[in-house]
Parts: C-alpha cells; sequence; structure tokens
C-alpha cells in the first residue's frame, strides 16, 4: 500500500450552547505523481470548508485550484457578519464567479495557464445551518442516521448518462468519457452559470464529506456510507477513506474534509483546537502569476 501522508488532527468548535462541529482533513498525490493539483481549505473558527480540483496541464491545476480558494476567501472577507439565507446564497454565488472570472483572465493572458480551471465543493456554516453548492464533479455527501445522500448533482458528461438510464452508477466509474466536466470555475460559460446553493440546518449525529473525483471514483458510495458510519475519531475516518481509495487504485490526486456535529455531552471536554499542522495538498498560499492590468 501507498501511504499518504499524515491528515490533518481533528479540530473541534462550539456551533451553539448544544452542538460541537469536528472537523478533520486529508489530502494526497495520486499514485506516479509529483504535484497534487487538489487543494483544500478549513477555518480556524470551522465557518468554512472548501476542496478543489485543479484542471489544466503543466502546474495549471495546481495554480487554478488555490487560486480559486484565495479569491473565494477575499471575497468572504467583505460579507456582513448578518443577512438572509438568500443573501448568503447570493454572496457565495458572486464569491463563485469571482473565482472564476479570476482563473479565466490568467488563462487567458498567461499561456502557460491557457486551460486551466478547477472543480469545487464547499460548505460555509453560519450558526447551526450549513451552505453546500459543488461546482464540477467535487462533491458532499451528508450522513443523518439511516440516509446518506449526495447533496449535489455532478455537473459531468456520466452524470447525464447516468440520470437518463443510460449507463449505471458502477458503469460511469469505467466510462471513456467519466473525466469529462460540465462546469468548472474558469470557464468562459461559468459566467452564465448559477449553481444551487443548498441550505441546512445542522443535527446532532449529522457527518459531512467534502471530495474530490479521486475518492468517489474509486469509492461506491456504499463503502463511503459505511466508514462514515464508524464509531471513530474523524481522523481514522479520514485516513481510511483515502488510504481505501489508494488501495482501490486511484489514480487522481485524492482530497477529503469529514465533518461531524455532535453533541457536547457525547464529545470529550477540551481546547477547542485552533492551530493546524499543514499537510502535502491542505491549502497554503502559492505564488500566483500576476497579471499586468495597468492599460
Amino acid at each position: 500500500m501507498t501511504s499518504p501522508k499524515s491528515p490533518e488532527r481533528d479540530r473541534s468548535t462550539v456551533i451553539d450552547g448544544n452542538l460541537r462541529l469536528n472537523a478533520a482533513a486529508y489530502s494526497s498525490c495520486g499514485k506516479g505523481r509529483e504535484n497534487n493539483e487538489d487543494a483544500i481549505y478549513m477555518a480556524d473558527d470551522l465557518s468554512l470548508f472548501i476542496v478543489a480540483d485543479g484542471i489544466g496541464g503543466a502546474n495549471a491545476g495546481e495554480v487554478a485550484s488555490h487560486t480559486a480558494i484565495e479569491e473565494f476567501l477575499t471575497q468572504t472577507a467583505k460579507w456582513p457578519r448578518h443577512g438572509s439565507d438568500a443573501e448568503y446564497k447570493e454572496l457565495i454565488d458572486d464569491a463563485l464567479h469571482a473565482a472564476s472570472n479570476l482563473i479565466h483572465a490568467m488563462g487567458r493572458d498567461v499561456g502557460s495557464l491557457w486551460g486551466a480551471g478547477t472543480t469545487m465543493t464547499l460548505g460555509f456554516r453560519l450558526h447551526d445551518h450549513m451552505f453546500v453548492v459543488s461546482v464540477g464533479d467535487s462533491r458532499a455527501y451528508r450522513l443523518r442516521g439511516n440516509q446518506f445522500q449526495q447533496l449535489a448533482i455532478d455537473d459531468s458528461w456520466v452524470e447525464i448518462l447516468v440520470r437518463a438510464g443510460a449507463i449505471t452508477r458502477e458503469q460511469a466509474k469505467n466510462h471513456p468519457n467519466r473525466n469529462v466536466i460540465l462546469s468548472s470555475l474558469g470557464s468562459k460559460d461559468f459566467s452564465e452559470e448559477h449553481p444551487e446553493v443548498g441550505v441546512m440546518e445542522l443535527l446532532d449525529g449529522d457527518r459531512f464529506v467534502l471530495c474530490s473525483d479521486g475518492l468517489h471514483d474509486a469509492l461506491r458510495d456504499d463503502e463511503v456510507r459505511e466508514i462514515l458510519a464508524d464509531e471513530e475519531p474523524l481522523e481514522s475516518i479520514v485516513s481510511r477513506l483515502v488510504e481505501l481509495a489508494v488501495d482501490k487504485g486511484s489514480q487522481d490526486d485524492i482530497s477529503c474534509i469529514v465533518l461531524e456535529v455532535a453533541n457536547k455531552e457525547r464529545t470529550e471536554d477540551g481546547v477547542i483546537e485552533r492551530s493546524i499542522g499543514r499537510i502535502r495538498g491542505f491549502f497554503s498560499p502559492t505564488p500566483k502569476i500576476r497579471l499586468n492590468t495597468a492599460n
């Protein structure tokens, strides 16, 4: 077995008087790859979680995934502290478009970044509610009780075939067009797109997985559900998910964030973790190729 780097240790924060949110993250290069084109981010206060999977030759994908997160964070710094669900949905949509526009401009003006783009899935926590949106084929899942569901539909060619009944979900994993996505940040067409932003109340016992296609292409939904349902620390869960994807032959970069909502009475008392240890693929700012915009 090829062992990925150690996962980000469990982190925790209180989201209301009785509930605590716990999180762990893991990112690994695909087999035989030197660069990890995925980027993942967790806010120190566990209010924002992002997985981005870069697209493009050379280092274009790596630049795109990091740039998307950096620009999204730039936009969130301008957000008001209070607002309605509808207002925050619009803010998220605007931030996605700002990130997409920046990546598209970089691809247009810098030859080595032509074709750069990225998928993205994110969760934004506002008190005891979570906003979730996905672009491309990065995914978000939720396990609530016995119900395990994908929270957004993939923007991909094989997803269209599956929903049309032309192929099965398992056939999609080996379809020759399985990597053809229909939406990405950085594409010219994204300016006309508005991904659906879901919002849900966080309930005791909820568990979430945000991941790149390196994970869900290798694992069946029932395998993800089985591991997610186990009563063990999130660090172990996120490790098992990534390591199983590697064992099953995933050639792609694999990134995963696992979240858990738990009643404080069921969790150990302790200091809220705020410091983070960097791991390979965990988000850290990368040098951008600056554009000369002076005219």
